[in-house]
C-alpha cells in the first residue's frame, strides 16, 4: 500500500516531499525524513527491498529491488496529490534541509511560470557554468539553466501532469526523465530555475551501466511531442566559444581589407 502522510505545514502551493531511498542508504533516507517532516505537505520514502531487507518503517513504500529511478519516479507519480513535488535520492546531503525547502516554496509560491526547479548539487554532469543561460533574478541567486539534475529537483503540477501520460515500462533506470520535464517546461512557457545559493553534496559515480543508460534514454525522450523535441534542441545547444585575440585581429583584418576594395 502506498503510504504517505498529509501534514499542511504549506500556505502557498502544497508541497511533496519524496525520498528514492535503497539498501545501504535507509539511515541516510532516514534522517532526510526527518529532517523534512515538519516543512512539507505529504512526505513520501520509496524503497527498494533486497532480498534480506533490513528493519525499515512500516510508514515506507516498498518497490522490487530492481526498481531504480524510473518505476521508483513512476511510483512517485501515483502516490503524489497535489502541488509541487520536491524530490531527493537518499544519498545527497545538506545541512539545512528545511532551509532548502523553504527556499522551494519560495520559488513556487512568488515567481510565476516555475515549471523546473533546482539546488545546486557537486559531482554532477550538469555542472552550473555548462549548464547556464542567463540570469534570472541575481540578488535571489537564481539563474535560468538548460539542465536541472534528478537528484535533488522539484517540479510544478503542470509538469507532473505531463510526466503521468508517459510510459516508463523501458526505463527502469529513469533517463531522461528531467530532460523530458525541461521540455516540456520551456516548450510550454514555463521557466527552469537554479538556486545557487543552495549546493548540494553527492558521491562521485553511479550503479548502473551507461550503455544501457543510453538505450533507455534514446526509447524514453522518444516518447515526447514534436515541440518538445524542438525544445530540447535548442536548450541543448552550446554556448559559443568567445573568440581568441588571434581570430578576432583576423576578422577585424578582413573587414579592413573588404572596406578599401582590396
Amino acid at each position: 500500500m502506498a503510504k504517505t502522510k498529509l501534514l499542511g505545514m504549506s500556505t502557498g502551493t502544497p508541497l511533496h516531499v519524496n525520498i528514492l531511498a535503497w539498501v545501504g542508504h535507509e539511515e541516510k533516507a532516514r534522517v532526510i525524513e526527518e529532517a523534512v517532516r515538519p516543512h512539507a505537505d505529504q512526505v513520501t520514502v520509496i524503497y527498494s527491498v533486497p532480498d534480506n531487507p533490513p528493519e525499515i518503517p512500516d510508514t515506507w513504500t516498498t518497490v522490487d529491488y530492481e526498481c531504480f529511478f524510473g518505476c521508483k519516479f513512476h511510483k512517485a507519480l501515483e502516490l503524489h496529490t497535489t502541488g509541487v513535488m520536491l524530490q531527493i535520492q537518499a544519498d545527497a546531503h545538506i545541512d539545512d534541509w528545511a532551509h532548502l525547502i523553504r527556499r522551494c516554496r519560495e520559488a513556487f509560491d512568488t515567481i510565476p511560470d516555475v515549471g523546473v526547479w533546482g539546488p545546486d548539487v557537486d559531482y554532477t554532469m550538469y555542472r552550473t557554468e555548462k549548464v547556464f543561460i542567463s540570469d534570472f533574478d541575481p540578488d535571489n541567486f537564481l539563474i535560468s539553466v538548460r539542465q536541472t539534475d534528478g537528484i535533488v529537483w522539484a517540479m510544478s503540477d503542470k509538469v507532473i501532469e505531463r510526466m503521468r501520460q508517459a510510459d516508463y515500462t523501458g526505463n527502469r533506470l529513469g533517463s531522461g526523465i528531467d530532460g523530458m520535464a525541461i521540455a516540456f517546461a520551456y516548450a510550454n512557457n514555463m521557466l527552469v530555475l537554479r538556486d545557487t545559493s543552495l549546493v548540494v553534496d553527492h558521491p562521485k559515480g553511479s550503479g548502473y551501466s551507461k550503455e544501457e543508460a543510453r538505450e533507455q534514454l534514446l526509447w524514453f525522450l522518444d516518447q515526447m511531442t514534436p515541440q518538445e523535441k524542438i525544445q530540447m534542441k535548442i536548450t541543448r545547444i552550446k554556448k559559443p566559444q568567445p573568440l581568441s585575440t588571434k581570430d578576432l585581429l583576423y576578422l577585424l583584418a578582413k573587414r579592413l581589407r573588404g572596406r578599401n576594395g582590396d
